[in-house]
Protein backbone atom coordinates (compact mmCIF):
# COMPACT_ATOMS: atom_id res chain seq x y z
CA UNK A 1 0.00 0.00 0.00
CA UNK A 2 1.37 3.53 -1.18
CA UNK A 3 2.40 5.85 1.66
CA UNK A 4 -0.45 8.06 0.93
CA UNK A 5 -2.93 5.33 0.79
CA UNK A 6 -1.72 4.63 4.26
CA UNK A 7 -1.55 8.41 5.70
CA UNK A 8 -5.26 8.60 4.46
CA UNK A 9 -6.42 5.33 6.01
CA UNK A 10 -4.99 6.41 9.26
CA UNK A 11 -6.55 10.07 8.95
CA UNK A 12 -10.00 8.12 8.21
CA UNK A 13 -9.70 5.75 11.04
CA UNK A 14 -8.60 8.48 13.62
CA UNK A 15 -12.16 10.55 12.08
CA UNK A 16 -14.22 7.89 12.92
CA UNK A 17 -12.72 7.26 16.40
CA UNK A 18 -13.28 10.68 17.43
CA UNK A 19 -16.30 10.76 16.12
CA UNK A 20 -17.33 7.39 18.34
CA UNK A 21 -15.70 9.08 21.15
CA UNK A 22 -17.68 12.27 20.57
CA UNK A 23 -21.41 9.86 20.40
CA UNK A 24 -19.87 8.09 23.50
CA UNK A 25 -19.59 11.48 25.71
CA UNK A 26 -22.98 12.67 24.14
CA UNK A 27 -24.99 9.82 25.00
CA UNK A 28 -23.24 9.91 28.82
CA UNK A 29 -23.93 13.33 29.27
CA UNK A 30 -27.92 12.68 27.50
CA UNK A 31 -27.82 9.93 30.67
CA UNK A 32 -26.90 12.72 33.02
CA UNK A 33 -29.00 14.66 31.82
CA UNK A 34 -32.84 12.72 31.95
CA UNK A 35 -31.31 11.94 35.95
CA UNK A 36 -31.49 15.33 36.43
CA UNK A 37 -34.89 15.83 35.07
CA UNK A 38 -36.38 12.64 36.40
CA UNK A 39 -34.78 14.36 40.15
CA UNK A 40 -35.82 18.06 39.11
CA UNK A 41 -39.33 16.60 38.47
CA UNK A 42 -39.93 14.65 41.74
CA UNK A 43 -41.09 15.91 44.76
CA UNK A 44 -39.77 13.71 46.89
CA UNK A 45 -36.12 14.86 45.71
CA UNK A 46 -34.58 17.31 48.63
CA UNK A 47 -33.69 20.65 46.55
CA UNK A 48 -29.59 19.82 47.68
CA UNK A 49 -29.79 16.07 45.98
CA UNK A 50 -30.92 18.08 43.03
CA UNK A 51 -28.00 20.98 43.33
CA UNK A 52 -25.50 18.31 43.76
CA UNK A 53 -26.69 16.46 40.83
CA UNK A 54 -26.48 19.57 38.89
CA UNK A 55 -22.59 20.60 39.87
CA UNK A 56 -21.65 17.26 39.18
CA UNK A 57 -22.84 17.62 35.18
CA UNK A 58 -21.18 20.72 34.95
CA UNK A 59 -17.83 19.36 36.41
CA UNK A 60 -18.23 16.57 34.32
CA UNK A 61 -18.63 18.84 31.11
CA UNK A 62 -15.67 21.12 32.00
CA UNK A 63 -13.50 18.34 32.76
CA UNK A 64 -14.41 16.86 29.38
CA UNK A 65 -14.38 19.89 27.36
CA UNK A 66 -10.19 20.70 29.21
CA UNK A 67 -9.43 17.17 28.04
CA UNK A 68 -10.02 18.20 24.26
Amino acid sequence: MPLMEKKNALKMELRERTELLSLSQLDQLEDLLVERQHLFCSYFTPRSCQEQLEDEIVKKVIKERMEE
